[in-house]
């Protein structure tokens, strides 16, 4: 039995631009190529873009009244920062196929500051953990955030900014319009 008698030639032929495991195959490459790339360049930035962070927080409770004392190690600062889901989202763009360089840099332009306000506010409920009283379910809305959505929410947003890329609509037809009866019209 041949390869050829279980799948359509869609999914296996790795030549054709249309064949899907082919398509999703060089996404993968793509992806894995860039993420690396990325984080090797944001492993030199990762303590200021995590200390840029810090300050903000410091200025967010300097704001409303309340002290707070934020002295990391550069230690501290590197892993926090290593810890950015602004590389995948840039790689998840970079790798997407079938977008203009034009449209790349535009939802890139778009992700990154998003990406940072949502690790402001993650910060600034860490620091919200810490301070009593705190209830069980805020502490476990804060972990959520930290872990489920840190991992998901660069996905998510680049699926919502680039769906239309994914998920080609089908061709439309033209639909004729049939003249309306004297019945129709009255109604």
């Amino acid at each position: 039995m041949k390869l050829q008698d279980i799948f359509p030639r869609r999914l296996y032929d790795h030549t054709r631009s249309n064949g899907l495991l082919g398509r999703y195959s060089s996404f993968l490459i793509k992806f894995v190529v860039f993420s690396t790339a990325l984080y090797l360049i944001w492993t030199l930035i990762a303590p200021a873009y995590f200390s840029t962070i810090l300050k903000i927080t410091a200025a967010y409770f300097e704001l409303i009244g309340i002290e707070v004392s934020l002295n990391p190690t550069p230690d501290f600062l590197y892993y926090q920062g290593i810890r950015s889901c602004i590389p995948p989202f840039i790689a998840l763009v970079l790798a997407t196929p079938g977008i203009k360089w034009k449209k790349m840099a535009s939802l890139i332009a778009l992700g990154i500051p998003i990406l940072f306000l949502f690790r402001i506010i993650l910060q600034i409920s860490y620091v919200y953990l810490q301070i009593p009283p705190v209830s069980e379910f805020y502490g476990i809305f804060v972990i959520f955030l930290s872990g489920t959505c840190r991992v998901a929410f660069p996905f998510l947003l680049w699926l919502s900014l680039t769906y239309k890329q994914l998920l080609p609509r089908p061709k439309s037809e033209k639909l004729e319009c049939a003249p309306k009866s004297r019945h129709q019209v009255k109604k």
